[in-house]
């Protein structure tokens, strides 16, 4: 193992192929061991995707407002690390956000208010035009953008990551 590449006695394996790479502690987390491998080998693509997309061509400012459209493992993924590059970001769906319960902590009380339903009048008003980026991790096989212009700033950047939709609506601005 050196320098992130994997020897043996045949050839010398670099990148994904290596069966070690070794990598910088900060780049590291702990994978529990009750994970299936397969979970976490698309936890990392869509993780790596999502990265790009955040660190790449269409970079954003550090403190953007960024909205990620999709939940689940990509969608808590992509919260987590636009957070970790400093951005300001929220959970847009098109559902409506549960009440929060009562006697709920500081932080579910701070994440409950960075999760927005982009059909309801209030938070139009409140974020509307507001967001930098908009980053789509949705696995649904339609992603119609309709919903989610009212939310964008003029320059908005719309950055697709793992995003598995078959169909995309973009309306005219």
């Amino acid at each position: 193992d050196v320098d992130g590449a994997d020897r043996t006695a045949e050839a010398m394996t670099p990148g994904a192929m290596a069966h070690h790479v070794r990598v910088p502690a900060r780049w590291a987390f702990p994978v529990p061991a009750t994970l299936p491998t397969a979970h976490v080998a698309g936890l990392l693509s869509v993780g790596s995707a999502i990265w790009a997309q955040l660190t790449g061509i269409q970079r954003l400012e550090k403190g953007a407002k960024v909205a990620v459209v999709g939940g689940g493992t990509a969608g808590a993924l992509a919260f987590s690390i636009a957070s970790a590059l400093g951005y300001d970001v929220y959970q847009l769906g098109e559902a409506p956000v549960p009440p929060l319960a009562e006697g709920a902590s500081k932080a579910e009380r701070r994440a409950h208010k960075k999760r927005l339903d982009a059909t309801d009048e209030q938070a139009i008003r409140l974020h509307g035009g507001s967001f930098d980026g908009i980053l789509c991790v949705t696995c649904a096989p339609r992603l119609d953008l309709s919903g989610l212009v009212p939310y964008a700033k003029p320059a908005t950047s719309i950055l697709l990551a793992g995003c598995a939709a078959s169909e995309l609506v973009a309306p005219p601005r």
